[in-house]
């Protein structure tokens, strides 16, 4: 029986253990409440294809390629909650740390599956000189280990039992620095898993160093590069079609495991929500603010909704360059049609000029307030016939009475906080001639009040859970208002005076 062939039956095992509640190792340490035996800890629950994914990464299969949008990070997260290591790094692009730091505090795996005395540490440029655990996890971007050798030194002499490579096809290109950095640190790690949504984009040589970072480069011909590619009258290696099928034999035999949403359409739910958590970079917020700042400084100090209008604004431009980014690699991974959900005039503007100075080829459009019926009707029309790939919808003027119905998936870079809202633009896909399960990104931009209009929504969805089970929340809230301005009132006046002061310096 093959590798592959016996993960059914693993997944069955591994199932027993992350619904198993976590053991006494240190009668010495508290420990949290032991949860109900019959409620799994690992959170989310995986699905089935993602415990046989961190099974296949762990058998032989170190290269989790799935397309985006199919959990990845849960994967490998899982895998660690399968393989303990005393010393896990996990290697990621610099807008992905704090997602991965959120995952991983969510998880469960340092309560219930690594050593008593596992600790998560994050790594930041704003980290001058780290104190390394002694057991447990560190999350940092190869970024940060590519400008700081020493950081690197110091990483590789901490001797990780277990390297997770996030956006691996980032390590393409042998020749640079990135790449022969996280080359060195998996040269002594005993498992090293690779995540990428898109392991070859265009040639064949574009997994090579993927393979040797996961060493599975013996799986294949000495000579990869003349196997797999010829040259074309310019002296570029292209895809050789006559090898292409051994090449692909060879990956899923011996490297990757990949599936799409195709693949695993029946165990995915007809709808379902995540959250991206990142954190803006100061040009990034300096950009924004100076957009906003007239409207910040004008704004009265006893006019908390204006402050929180104005703050609303500059944290949607402010993430303008992280949903871009996301937008561009989930199109790159899928070539699915998106909706991208904003706010603020300008942040959809915004967005789109980004797009189409980042992916020129792209095929955006942009439906707001001012979109004129005609026009309406042509934008819905071309989409769902395919001649938009992005469409970039506002809230307020698009959530309601159109079908969209060509995209299954869709990301809020600005989000509403009234479940009715919410769930109104959601449903643009999610309606009765969708064919595909639905999933609904929300970016969360740390520290700015994202965090508490999400924190907000999540309540007020529970409480209308318990009166309206089943009716996904079309009600309607009129005293949401003064709830939320209640709320963010400290809030966004801290916000704005730190603000200020960066002003005036």
């Amino acid at each position: 029986m093959s590798k592959v062939s016996c993960l059914p039956q693993l997944s069955t095992a591994v199932e027993k253990v992350i619904h198993r509640p976590p053991t006494q190792k240190d009668p010495t340490r508290k420990m949290p409440p032991t949860p109900n035996p019959s409620s799994p800890w690992f959170t989310p629950q995986p699905f089935p294809y993602q415990t046989q994914g961190a099974l296949a990464a762990l058998t032989g299969h170190p290269i989790i390629a799935d397309e985006p949008g199919l959990g990845k990070t849960i994967q490998a997260l899982l895998a660690i909650a399968i393989k303990q290591p005393t010393r896990t790094l996990i290697t990621c692009p610099p807008a992905l740390t704090t997602n991965w730091t959120y995952e991983t505090n969510r998880s469960g795996i340092l309560t219930h599956a690594l050593p008593h005395d596992s600790t998560l540490t994050t790594i930041t440029p704003q980290t001058r000189n780290p104190t390394l655990p002694n057991t447990g996890i560190i999350i940092t971007s190869d970024t940060l280990l590519t400008a700081r050798p020493t950081l690197a030194q110091k990483i590789h002499a901490w001797n990780p039992q277990m390297l997770i490579a996030d956006e691996a096809h980032r390590y393409k290109n042998p020749t640079t620095k990135r790449t022969r950095t996280l080359l060195n640190l998996a040269k002594n790690t005993p498992t090293v898993i690779a995540l990428t949504g898109t392991p070859i984009t265009s040639s064949p040589l574009d997994i090579l160093p993927i393979l040797r970072l996961t060493k599975t480069t013996h799986h294949f011909p000495h000579n990869f590069t003349h196997t797999y590619c010829e040259q074309n009258y310019f002296g570029d290696y292209i895809p050789n079609p006559k090898t292409l099928p051994d090449l692909y034999m060879r990956l899923t035999d011996h490297a990757w495991i990949r599936r799409t949403k195709a693949d695993v359409l029946t165990q995915l739910p007809a709808k379902a929500r995540h959250t991206h958590h990142i954190t803006l970079q100061p040009k990034e917020l300096a950009t924004a603010y100076e957009e906003v700042r007239p409207q910040l400084l004008t704004t009265q100090e006893d006019d908390p909704r204006g402050l929180i209008s104005a703050l609303r604004r500059l944290t949607g431009l402010a993430k303008i360059p992280e949903a871009t980014r996301w937008i561009l690699e989930h199109q790159e991974g899928t070539r699915r049609p998106l909706i991208a959900w904003a706010i603020h005039t300008s942040v959809l503007n915004g967005l789109q000029q980004a797009l189409h100075q980042a992916g020129p080829n792209l095929r955006t459009a942009i439906y707001n307030g001012q979109t004129t019926a005609e026009e309406r009707d042509k934008i819905t029309r071309d989409f769902q016939n395919g001649h938009i790939d992005i469409l970039i919808a506002q809230i307020t003027a698009a959530g309601v009475g159109l079908t969209l119905t060509r995209a299954s998936e869709a990301l809020f870079v600005e989000t509403e906080w009234t479940p009715a809202a919410v769930v109104q633009a959601e449903d643009r896909i999610h309606r009765i001639s969708q064919t595909h399960p639905v999933t609904i990104t929300t970016l969360l931009a740390e520290n700015t009040l994202d965090e508490p209009i999400h924190r907000v929504l999540q309540e007020k969805i529970k409480v209308l859970d318990q009166l309206t089970p089943g009716s996904d929340h079309h009600v309607t809230d009129q005293h949401a208002n003064r709830r939320v301005t209640d709320l963010l009132e400290v809030i966004a006046e801290s916000f704005h005076t730190q603000l200020k002061k960066g002003l005036d310096k």
